[in-house]
């Protein structure tokens, strides 16, 4: 029963009449299925307003990841969930793909198999640091607990880039950074006088 699924789910992207077909491509096989509603409001629907889900998983042929991803009243109605929700499902696997989190190199070659298995970074307590690295074949799982600050700057080490800006943003803070991966470093040190308006500079690393 799992197989025949995951060939109709697959087919959803590759079949003839799918209705996933922008989400192929030649780095990541992505299956999964599109889901198209209109939003209720007042009791009852909106048909101005539509939520667009897509639920997938990846590589199709051997899964490792899922991802349900939900996008709320796009502004321009021609949108369709493939073109929404699916195109951040398949950007993610691109991105885990260039990393080469997913049993490939990160060179977007190949046939080859990166020499280091990548590092994950995770937070919620030990026990879940051995789950991530058992069920995930990570090479090494880096821990950080986010600082907790009644008051003063936020604490953004080990957050993603996105995240971070989010954090410091709504802060007040201005935000540069450099380098790609996580935040190992910020200028501004965690609990130190918040002065909205100040630049925060954030350095990343792998």
């Amino acid at each position: 029963t799992a197989e025949i699924m995951r060939m109709m789910l697959t087919n959803v992207v590759w079949g003839d009449h799918g209705t996933g077909k922008l989400l192929r491509n030649d780095k990541v096989r992505i299956a999964g299925k599109t889901g198209t509603c209109y939003i209720i409001e007042n009791g009852a629907y909106n048909t101005g307003k539509k939520r667009l889900a897509f639920c997938g998983f990846f590589p199709a042929e051997k899964p490792l990841y899922s991802c349900i991803v939900l996008t709320c009243y796009p502004k321009q109605n021609m949108f369709g969930a493939a073109s929404t929700s699916g195109t951040v499902l398949k950007n993610i696997a691109l991105k885990m793909f260039s990393r080469g989190m997913l049993n490939n190199s990160s060179d977007y070659r190949e046939g080859e198999h990166a020499p280091t298995k990548p590092t994950f970074f995770a937070s919620g307590g030990q026990r879940r640091i051995k789950n991530v690295r058992d069920n995930l074949g990570m090479g090494s799982v880096k821990y950080f607990e986010p600082g907790n600050h009644k008051s003063g700057v936020p604490s953004v080490l080990g957050y993603n880039l996105r995240d971070a800006i989010n954090v410091l943003e709504s802060a007040g803070l201005e935000v540069d950074f450099n380098g790609t991966g996580y935040v190992v470093a910020q200028s501004l040190s965690p609990g130190s006088t918040l002065r909205p308006g100040s630049r925060v500079r954030l350095t990343l690393n792998q």
